[in-house]
């Protein structure tokens, strides 16, 4: 459970974040990857930094953010065939 605290596990999460909002894989990617050095700069989690400050990576960042930084959440998110989600699990326990 410690080692969940490291937010920087949800990167990904929030990179495909801003891709469903519209932003490209490379522009999301680039945001995030200084995102991250920023954060590891100013020795800084990412829930203690700003909106304002959040929104200088990328225009599209709302506070809903925030809530990607959670490993329950995470784990959620990961619908797609063989994903982590609950669903996705249950469809491979049943096959198996």
């Amino acid at each position: 459970k410690e080692l969940l605290k490291d937010e920087f596990l949800y990167a990904t999460d929030i990179m495909e974040y801003l891709v469903k909002k519209g932003v490209s894989l490379k522009e999301a990617h680039d945001a995030v990857g200084r995102l991250v050095n920023y954060c590891c700069e100013n020795d800084l989690k990412i829930q203690e930094i700003s909106l304002r400050v959040l929104r200088s990576f990328n225009k599209k960042f709302n506070k809903n953010v925030y809530d990607l930084l959670d490993a329950k959440k995470s784990v959620k998110l990961k619908t797609s065939y063989g994903g982590t989600s609950p669903v996705q699990v249950k469809r491979k326990l049943k096959h198996a």
